[in-house]
């Protein structure tokens, strides 16, 4: 392998992603896992890096096609991408040899999940490898952060490509991240939905309109909030990306966010975080809730596989969920969250 790669990913993995492999789960010879367990191990292992390289490729796709980059600038990327799918496949086969060389391991769930969390790990550093030297156009400043669109697009396509892995693991073997919170469940349909096209992403916001109308007894809007949603249904596609990636930004990264935003957009990382905790802190994820959160992700999902989709429907059930919910709230809870989205309003 080159030497180069092991300088960006080196035969130990960070300190920081190590850790998440649980190598206490190390057992006695005499203590090898179920040959079943073995089996399991070995189809996760290969799903894990065609899913992964897979991914790899739909981000040399999304970069070339959906910002909007220079003709030159689309030649370096896909120059710069060439064989990164057999060098990401190369140094996680070789970090999956050194780390079961002569060590039986207990085959769990959580074990499988920590491997994931590290092959992720590796896909992120061969990805940045592979498009630092990439320059022109995507190099250039972005209007929400203080970053370059090249740092944007890192973070958004790692996002996609992540939740694409860990989904369609899900999927075919039941080995899923444990959902604790609604934001958990939010934060996985954002991400799908920043992978569709922008011909989806456009067909996905038009309904907001009449979705807005038929609870409007519910959701309080006012002329401002109302324009704010045409325009971007009416923006480019990278503007509605965008606007996913801010909202999950605000689920997942609020500290950081908050601190690269431009001082204009502070109120509103800071009251959105405070809705999103309010509904975490009492949202009951209950078998009736999880029952009708993962009917929504599934029928996104099934949308990005190019089954047909009824965005009303998702719209409609995202909202009567949360309605639902909130009518069974202690009443202060109620009211905090009224307050802040009246603050949200007149922003």
């Amino acid at each position: 392998m080159d030497s180069m790669y092991y300088h960006i990913v080196p035969p130990e993995v960070s300190p920081t992603a190590q850790n998440t492999l649980n190598f206490d789960n190390y057992t006695d010879p005499d203590d090898l896992p179920p040959k079943n367990d073995s089996l399991l191990f070995d189809t996760f292992v290969s799903l894990l890096i065609e899913v992964s390289t897979e991914q790899l490729k739909n981000v040399k796709s999304n970069i070339m096609n959906t910002y909007d980059l220079h003709r030159s600038d689309v030649a370096d990327v896909k120059m710069a991408f060439k064989d990164i799918e057999d060098k990401y496949t190369d140094i996680i086969t070789t970090k999956l040899k050194t780390m079961l060389d002569g060590k039986p391991i207990n085959i769990t769930d959580h074990f499988m999940i920590d491997f994931m969390d590290v092959s992720n790990y590796i896909l992120e550093k061969v990805l940045r490898y592979h498009i630092k030297n990439v320059k022109g156009k995507i190099e250039s400043p972005t209007k929400w952060y203080r970053e370059t669109l090249k740092e944007k697009i890192l973070r958004q396509q790692t996002k996609i490509a992540f939740n694409y892995v860990e989904n369609s693991v899900c999927e075919t073997l039941q080995v899923c991240r444990d959902r604790y919170y609604y934001s958990d469940y939010l934060a996985d349909w954002l991400r799908t939905l920043m992978n569709v096209t922008p011909r989806d992403l456009k067909r996905f916001f038009i309904p907001i309109t009449d979705v807005l109308e038929r609870h409007k007894y519910f959701i309080k809007s006012n002329i401002k909030f109302r324009q704010t949603i045409k325009y971007i249904i009416n923006a480019d596609a990278i503007v509605k990306r965008d606007t996913l990636d801010f909202l999950d930004e605000i689920l997942t990264n609020p500290d950081k966010v908050l601190k690269s935003v431009p001082h204009g957009l502070k109120p509103s990382v800071t009251l959105l975080r405070e809705l999103f905790s309010i509904i975490d802190g009492v949202y009951d994820v209950n078998d009736q809730n999880i029952e009708q959160l993962e009917n929504i992700t599934e029928m996104l999902r099934d949308w990005i596989e190019g089954n047909s989709f009824d965005v009303h429907k998702v719209l409609n059930a995202i909202v009567d969920n949360i309605r639902v919910n909130l009518q069974i709230w202690p009443l202060d809870i109620q009211n905090k969250i009224y307050y802040v989205w009246s603050e949200i309003l007149v922003l």
